[in-house]
């Protein structure tokens, strides 16, 4: 499916506890999440944006997240 420039398919966000860091592309890293208890459990969530309906059901797989931890 082609995407016009500058409009993402699929919005997301990184969240730990009831914080959540919307990230920006594929790739990244962030302080955001800095000062939580490391044993915490992060979960994505995923949304269309406005407007936005797949032509057909689709699966978000292979999902990382390293984290460091000092």
């Amino acid at each position: 499916m082609s995407e016009p420039p500058g409009q993402p398919f699929l919005e997301a966000w990184l969240c730990a506890s009831r914080q959540c860091i919307r990230l920006g592309g594929a790739r990244g890293s962030s302080r955001a999440l800095a000062g939580l208890a490391a044993d915490q459990p992060l979960h994505f969530r995923f949304r269309l944006p406005e407007g936005r309906q797949p032509a057909k059901p689709f699966r978000v797989e292979g999902l990382q997240v390293i984290v460091d931890f000092r």
